[in-house]
């Protein structure tokens, strides 16, 4: 009993009692109100239709992986995503401003790629007409 009341007088105890209160008063405080908005607006965020497009042009950069890349398993890649074989379903391809058939995107070395880009939904349609509406890829080459 002794050695528990001196605890309880103890600096350590009012240290511990101190941070007690203190963490007590940052759930009141208005950096934690802010933290709290944060967290509910990202859970918003996920739901939104700008979270759903960034998704599907993921999908789309997948699909891509699999028809540019090499025999050997190498490809290229555009800001961390691997592009390789076997993808455009119902996409349509230009390569310079034509459109390629998929014979011309199978032979298109990718070392001569300078830029590309997808383009979904009504973008697509705008740019290039209702055929487009599985989406377009635009390849830009070096010259």
């Amino acid at each position: 009993q002794r050695k528990m009341d001196a605890y309880f007088k103890s600096d350590e105890w009012k240290e511990a009692q101190r941070k007690m209160e203190a963490s007590s008063e940052y759930f009141k405080s208005d950096e934690w109100q802010e933290a709290l908005r944060k967290m509910e607006a990202s859970g918003e965020y996920f739901n939104s239709d700008e979270w759903k497009e960034a998704q599907l042009r993921l999908k789309e950069l997948d699909k891509l992986s699999d028809r540019l890349g090499s025999e050997d398993g190498l490809g290229i890649v555009i800001r961390n995503a691997s592009i390789g074989k076997g993808a455009f379903a119902g996409m349509k391809v230009y390569i310079d401003g034509r459109e390629a058939s998929s014979e011309e995107v199978d032979r298109l070395d990718p070392e001569k790629i300078r830029h590309m880009e997808v383009l979904t939904g009504k973008k697509a349609v705008r740019r290039y007409g209702e055929q487009a509406s599985e989406g377009v890829v635009e390849i830009k080459t070096r010259k």
